[in-house]
């Protein structure tokens, strides 16, 4: 089992909604600040906001294409002609006037969404280093309800959805941000592993305490299950038993 049940944990990124009614600016202030829960039937799905750092941003606004783009490139061209004989403002001043004047990301709001994909992922050794094969295949169902749940979204904040530059046709590739399994626990080393505790079935004493524990997606921000999974695992090392209510081994900073 080992280095089988991958997951990118659902995460479907660099979507998000173009020409917002309003404001968003997603370079300015912290990163997910708010979530909505879009569960269906068959799939856990979970949205948050997401922020760029602003050299991603302006990075962005060169590449999102628009009916003024031809014209902006021959005023740049010009202004850099002029530039490079001592005539003219500059690129500076230039670049300060596309950038106070306000561009498409100023109305842009990515999105970080996770699902409950297949967690079919394979890790294996090649020349010594790791190799990923994951295919999105199993998970198509669960990525078509959540981009007709960004689609509401963007509906709503009166602009226009685009879907991942990543996810377009012909390349068809996801990015995660939060890789699990692949040393995940489980009840028996036929199906897992490690045991309960993060130990590794007939290896005493080897254990295992980061996101390759967790045995599929969990379609939220997956920081804090593994770092209780983590600290668990960590009694377990040194007490060998459960950490009980007012337990006197309970951790200082607990």
């Amino acid at each position: 089992m080992l280095g089988t049940r991958f997951s990118g944990n659902g995460d479907f990124i660099l979507a998000g909604t173009l020409e917002a009614d309003r404001v968003v600016d997603p370079g300015r202030g912290p990163s997910i600040t708010a979530g909505a829960d879009f569960s269906t039937k068959e799939n856990s799905i979970f949205i948050e906001d997401l922020g760029y750092p602003d050299p991603f941003i302006w990075l962005l606004e060169g590449a999102i294409p628009r009916a003024t783009r031809l014209g902006d490139l021959m005023v740049a061209a010009v202004t850099y002609l002029l530039d490079t004989v001592g005539v003219g403002r500059g690129r500076i001043s230039f670049e300060a006037d596309r950038l106070f004047r306000g561009g498409v990301t100023t109305r842009f709001l990515p999105y970080l969404g996770m699902g409950s994909d297949a967690a079919d992922g394979r890790l294996q050794l090649s020349d010594g280093c790791i190799d990923l094969k994951w295919s999105h295949r199993r998970s198509r169902g669960m990525i078509g309800e959540m981009e007709e749940a960004l689609k509401s979204l963007s509906s709503s904040l009166g602009g226009e959805y685009v879907t991942s530059l990543l996810w377009r046709w012909p390349l068809r590739k996801l990015l995660t941000a939060h890789p699990l399994g692949g040393c995940f626990m489980g009840e028996s080393k036929e199906l897992s592993v490690t045991n309960h505790s993060g130990e590794v079935w007939d290896y005493p004493g080897l254990y295992v305490a980061d996101g390759s524990l967790i045995p599929t997606a969990l379609s939220a921000n997956p920081s804090l299950t593994i770092s209780a999974v983590a600290e668990r695992v960590a009694f377990w090392m040194i007490h060998q038993r459960e950490m009980d209510p007012g337990d006197p081994e309970t951790p200082k900073n607990h």
